[in-house]
């Protein structure tokens, strides 16, 4: 089921970009009607979430259903029928816009959800002892006992939902610090693609890999071809980890955890506050 979401993902803005074609030649060459206001509806209004989704600075959630968007969708379908209605319009416009509305519901609906968690690991757990890399040397959390330690998993630098969470986790760097909380982001994208991002934020957390995806393996938190499809020309293995978060305190015991069902959705920073001032 994953390569079949790997595969839509990649092929929906590809989709989208087209019908955005097809929405500026009828407005080259038709001019304004109702077919051309659903077009856009229906065309260019999915594509411009996403460019708006690619351009989240310290925004890493949505809501969950975006019911402006699916409204909006729903609304070219709609207007496109009434102009064939009344004016003889081509149906093939109504395949377009109907398209691309089913295209957005399994967006919203299907791609975005996650399948049910496997994480055995629950609040007052101890959290097992994991190694990661950092600079090519192997780091383990049992080495960093006595911190307390927010781990973030994430995808890797083409989830932008991901890299906005760490932005807005960077934000509250002072706040963390003030509480004695060492930051860990850890990705089992490979290391080059991390060190670029840490240059990037310019912020005192550290980045580790977790090569091969075996301590998300180890917590039951992997996701196998969770890439979308094609992004392997970049240096990205098929199989990535769900967006996950942990906070422990300096013996290791699990303060916090967030496992999200839906990828848009991300934990606001005043939870891990409230979790860290009891």
């Amino acid at each position: 089921m994953n390569i079949i979401k790997s595969i839509f993902i990649s092929s929906i803005v590809v989709v989208w970009v087209f019908f955005t074609y097809i929405f500026s030649r009828e407005a080259i060459v038709e001019g304004y009607s109702l077919t051309l206001v659903g077009l856009f509806f229906s065309g260019v209004v999915p594509l411009a979430y996403f460019a708006y989704l690619l351009g989240l600075k310290n925004i890493p959630r949505t809501s969950r259903y975006l019911t402006v968007f699916t409204i909006l969708i729903t609304l070219g379908v709609i207007f496109i029928s009434i102009d064939i209605y009344q004016h003889g319009a081509s149906a093939y416009y109504l395949l377009i816009a109907s398209t691309s509305l089913l295209l957005w519901v399994l967006y919203v609906y299907w791609y975005s959800i996650f399948a049910k968690s496997r994480m055995e690991l629950k609040v007052g757990d101890l959290l097992p002892e994991l190694t990661f890399t950092a600079g090519n040397q192997p780091v383990s959390t049992s080495s960093l006992r006595g911190k307390k330690l927010l781990l973030i998993f994430y995808r890797g630098n083409w989830c932008a939902l991901c890299v906005a969470q760490i932005k807005e986790i960077s934000a509250q760097y002072k706040e963390l610090e003030q509480r004695g909380v060492e930051v860990l982001l850890i990705s089992p994208q490979p290391s080059r693609h991390s060190m670029s991002l840490a240059k990037r934020l310019k912020v005192n957390f550290q980045f580790f890999t977790d090569v091969d995806n075996s301590m998300a393996r180890k917590l039951m938190i992997d996701q196998n071809y969770g890439i979308p499809f094609g992004y392997r020309i970049f240096g990205y293995k098929n199989d990535t980890v769900l967006p996950t978060v942990i906070i422990i305190d300096e013996a290791g015991k699990i303060l916090f955890l967030d496992q999200t069902d839906n990828y848009r959705l991300r934990p606001e920073p005043e939870t891990f506050f409230e979790v860290l001032d009891v």
